[in-house]
């Protein structure tokens, strides 16, 4: 864990807490992927690290401030494909440049999406889900956790590919939008795994199917995208820790 900032920061780093900035709110997969980390990694490191949930703008708000922080090696962010990857594109003058602007520390986690739809929706498949979406254009929303999220653009592939008229519902993280979701507020999203394992397993959602390129261990019964009526589909997400341009290597 932090072999770059291990290896060569002074003796006497660290000699106080360290914060790790989360994009999302507490209570997401996000935030709950920072907290796994966050606790062997002090372990390791002799010192606390603190979780400090920045949420806004798809994690635009937390990456702006890090990208701005001391190059001290103390202030750190659990960064996304959204924050390092889509955002850029997606919004207008985004105060940071994810490349020039950060000193990458490694790869945490890729982690699958899963097309999960409230027991309310009358469809079992992803066919009969296309089927009763083209009868009711208009009709169903998609819940995402921000604008540039992986659940945002993996819905419009998915939009796309069919040519279903849906409507896209961003929250400002997971857990806001898990609330709509099962509350059936809005009908359906592609959101993590992690976020919706409990609530298919409850029978509170029905996963129809998932966006890796294989089956998964933790819903052996869902297919994958592709292997529905769309072959080739796939997505994954993706968590990575990044800290200040300049920092210490």
């Amino acid at each position: 864990m932090l072999p770059g900032l291990v290896a060569a920061q002074s003796s006497a780093w660290p000699n106080r807490p360290i914060r790790m900035v989360v994009g999302f709110p507490a209570g997401g997969v996000t935030d709950v992927a920072a907290r796994v980390v966050a606790q062997p990694m002090g372990d390791r490191l002799g010192q606390p690290v603190v979780i400090d949930n920045k949420p806004g703008a798809a994690g635009n708000i937390a990456a702006d401030l890090v990208a701005k922080a001391v190059p001290d090696g103390y202030t750190i962010l659990l960064g996304t494909n959204a924050s390092h990857g889509s955002n850029p594109s997606l919004y207008r003058n985004v105060p940071f440049d994810p490349i020039r602007d950060f000193e990458p520390i490694g790869m945490l986690a890729t982690i699958t999406n899963v097309l999960v739809v409230h027991p309310s929706v009358s469809a079992n498949t992803v066919a009969e889900l296309i089927a009763l979406m083209k009868a009711k254009p208009g009709h169903f929303n998609y819940a995402s956790a921000a604008v540039g999220s992986a659940g945002h653009l993996i819905g419009e592939m998915f939009r796309m590919r069919t040519g279903v008229d849906i409507v896209h519902v961003a929250y400002k993280g997971a857990a806001p939008m898990q609330v709509d979701l099962l509350a059936g507020r809005v009908q359906l999203s592609f959101a993590t795994l992690q976020t919706v394992l409990r609530d298919v397993g409850s029978g509170q959602l029905r996963a129809l199917a998932v966006t890796s390129p294989q089956r998964i261990p933790q819903m052996p019964n869902a297919p994958t995208l592709s292997e529905t009526v769309l072959p080739g589909f796939t997505a994954d997400a993706w968590f990575a820790l990044f800290a200040p341009a300049k920092t210490p290597a």
